[in-house]
């Protein structure tokens, strides 16, 4: 499901370098892209409420959102697949940044394993270890002064690469 999702994504960026999308079509678009992913996620549906006031006033530690979260989880994946694809355009910053979370979430998911939850955070390493490598490959050529430019096929797709990882 995850591997679906990254590849509409994919074909959404490509569709919209060659046949310049509306906004409009293209949030639609990137909605749709989810699908594949919130119906093969079997995850909890839970979320901790960070320690705040808010926990206090509510007086507890975990919230289930039930099928909420499945709404949470589509709006997440269009946040970060609009989040790299704002920085198009300035030499080296889209594939830059995408290396800096890709190592950054790697870090963060060798730390993850022996803690209960391996399954997971081994499928994200699975996926971020070829994405960091190509990336780091491709910015290469994308610093300035840029000699390859990404377009939207690479940001659409590295968004939804860190949505897939992050859910």
């Amino acid at each position: 499901a995850a591997l679906i999702s990254m590849c509409m994504m994919l074909l959404l960026g490509f569709c919209d370098d060659v046949l310049d999308l509306r906004w409009r079509d293209k949030l639609i678009l990137s909605f749709v892209a989810t699908i594949p992913l919130l119906i093969g996620y079997t995850g909890e549906t839970t979320i901790l409420i960070p320690k705040t006031v808010l926990r206090g006033l509510l007086g507890i530690d975990v919230y289930d959102l039930g099928a909420y979260y499945y709404l949470f989880m589509a709006n997440v994946v269009v946040f970060c697949t609009n989040s790299i694809n704002i920085y198009a355009g300035i030499n080296g910053l889209e594939t830059g940044q995408s290396v800096v979370m890709a190592i950054f979430v790697l870090i963060h998911n060798c730390l993850q394993i022996g803690t209960g939850s391996e399954a997971q955070h081994v499928f994200s390493i699975f996926i971020m270890l070829p994405f960091l490598a190509t990336t780091l490959g491709l910015y290469n050529f994308n610093q300035y002064p840029s000699r390859v430019f990404v377009g939207d096929s690479f940001t659409y797709f590295s968004g939804m690469t860190f949505a897939v990882c992050g859910i």
